[in-house]
């Protein structure tokens, strides 16, 4: 069996590319992951927070934009929405 060394470059130079590509999107792909679960954190901490706040009439609002903020930035992310809440009720 004969093979070309054009062909042989061919195929190392379409293996490393796709070495690089699955790299990119690999790391990629783990951010998106830690985003998706982070909103999904955060997502959780709000409705425990609203299950026991409903003890005391009080509730954040879940919805995507308040789940984010308390995922990426936790303890001082409910804090300031909490803040937000009862500035703008003023």
């Amino acid at each position: 069996m004969h093979v070309k060394f054009d062909t042989f470059l061919i195929y190392i130079t379409g293996a490393a590319l796709l070495l690089i590509l699955g790299r990119l999107f690999t790391n990629k792909m783990k951010y998106i992951g830690k985003i998706i679960s982070s909103i999904l954190i955060g997502g959780i901490i709000i409705a425990v927070i609203n299950f026991i706040g409903s003890y005391f009439d009080f509730n954040i609002p879940l919805n995507l934009i308040s789940a984010f903020i308390t995922g990426i930035l936790g303890l001082p992310g409910i804090i300031m929405l909490v803040i937000l809440k009862y500035t703008l009720l003023m």
